[in-house]
């Protein structure tokens, strides 16, 4: 006997490998898509409330962010915002220089009372880009050193290890 009965050659060999092939590049590309999906973001948004206003077909709504970055922001709102609607964003000035930056509605859905509204800024200006990387840093170092601090520190007794020496 040269091999198992189930051994593969000839023509059983032919069709076998090229389905092995198609099942690899099928699972290739199911890993790929887990993997993406949860790395779309180009830039990371940091979870910050800052007051802002929202100006849209003349009509003023006041809220506050949930998420910013220097690409886009976040936030709540009692009425929806179409995708592609444009919009004038009034920020507090210590996150941006400029305070009034335009924006474009990327993406709203019903979200609990409200619904969540996704905006990507637009035309951006260098310095109110470099105001608002040193504001969310700083922000997220201080949250980070709060945190730290108040997590609890474990008591540790002092114990001398030459008995002696006590």
């Amino acid at each position: 006997m040269t091999g198992a009965p189930w051994a593969l050659s000839g023509t059983g060999l032919l069709f076998s490998l090229p389905w092995a092939l198609v099942n690899v590049g099928l699972l290739f590309t199911l890993v790929r898509s887990l993997l993406r999906r949860h790395h779309r973001r180009e830039v990371y948004r940091f979870a910050v409330d800052v007051p802002m206003a929202v100006i849209g077909n003349r009509k003023l709504a006041i809220t506050h962010t949930l998420d910013l970055s220097t690409t886009g922001v976040g936030w709540s709102s009692d009425r929806p915002y179409p995708p592609g609607r444009k919009l004038t964003l009034l920020i507090d000035p210590s996150v941006l220089s400029s305070r009034q930056v335009h924006a474009v509605v990327t993406a709203c859905w019903p979200d609990g009372h409200g619904y969540r509204v996704g905006a990507e800024f637009r035309n951006l200006e260098d310095e109110d880009e470099r105001t608002l990387i040193l504001f969310l840093f700083h922000r997220s170092a201080r949250r980070l050193v709060e945190s730290e601090s108040a997590a609890p520190v474990a008591a540790v007794e002092h114990r001398p290890t030459n008995p002696r020496a006590a």
